[in-house]
């Protein structure tokens, strides 16, 4: 094959599963035939962590292996209970004390507060080095979890476990005081973006850009509005931003995406500064709102 590894790295390593598995999106950024960009564009993780893509529609490939061997999580942990599918690391720890200072730099630099970090019931890993993000249901049974790695030698970035066919999502929990319509509901890419979020609207974190249709039905019985807030760092995620906008809009009342132009990450506005694209959107979808922006 003529184009094998042309493809640019950019292009497929960051949006592939974190565990093995396949997905197709569309290559819009560097892909040069012509304009059609549907979802063509297969990538692929394997067990040991070697992403390999191929673009069916410019014919281009490319394989990227990672520094060092990577283990499934369930070759890392066996849960205590043979019963329960998933349980999170044993020697996990919410006391935000004995976490390491780069993982708290990390929260604080987004203005993550402590008593966020309590209500997301975040915890680390020191065996795993990484930060641990529990996604429970709405019986606060566990089932799914995220290691966020914040070392350069922490490879891959995620590792993940769920209980087999669970695709829950990450509910950011709502504080006291927070400004809320209960009838909008936003979906943002991590779950930093999601706690910052929720100090105004219910938020929920996809892990990633990719939205499963139970989800996105469960969501729409519980409200009549959805804002799509994804990273928009480039090409591919505004793509698969405006496919979940279009996958809502039969779903629900009214489905948009948030109106962000100065900057293309939620959790990068400071503390009331994502009021203004909220209130913008809502507005230019003329959706009856009540939030107390004083």
């Amino acid at each position: 094959m003529s184009n094998y590894n042309k493809l640019n790295p950019d292009d497929y390593v960051p949006y592939a599963p974190e565990g093995p598995g396949t997905i197709s999106m569309a290559h819009q950024h560097n892909c040069d035939n012509g304009t059609d960009h549907k979802p063509r564009l297969a990538i692929t993780r394997e067990s040991d962590g070697v992403i390999k893509a191929f673009c069916h529609n410019c014919q281009s490939a490319g394989v990227w292996r990672p520094e060092e061997y990577v283990r499934s999580v369930s070759a890392i942990l066996e849960p205590d209970d043979p019963d329960d599918p998933i349980t999170l690391p044993k020697d996990a720890v919410s006391d935000t004390s004995k976490w390491p200072n780069d993982v708290l730099a990390e929260l604080f630099k987004y203005d993550i507060t402590y008593e966020e970090i309590e209500k997301a019931e975040l915890c680390y890993s020191p065996s795993l080095s990484r930060l641990i993000i529990p996604i429970y249901n709405k019986n606060h049974d566990l089932m799914r979890w995220e290691g966020r790695g914040f070392f350069k030698a922490t490879n891959p970035k995620y590792i993940k476990q769920r209980v087999p066919g669970a695709t829950d999502l990450f509910r950011a929990v709502m504080l006291e005081d927070s400004i809320a319509n209960e009838s909008v509901v936003v979906i943002t890419e991590d779950y930093v973006s999601a706690i910052r979020v929720a100090r105004h609207l219910p938020a929920v974190a996809l892990g990633g850009v990719a939205l499963p249709e139970e989800e996105l039905i469960k969501l729409s019985e519980e409200y009549d509005h959805v804002i799509v807030a994804l990273d928009d760092d480039n090409p591919q995620v505004l793509a698969a931003a405006r496919q979940i906008a279009i996958d809502a809009g039969p779903l629900f009342k009214t489905a948009s995406l948030l109106d962000n132009p100065d900057k293309q990450d939620p959790k990068r506005y400071d503390r009331i500064e994502i009021l203004g694209p909220i209130i913008y959107t809502l507005d230019r979808e003329d959706i009856p709102y009540e939030l107390d922006t004083e």
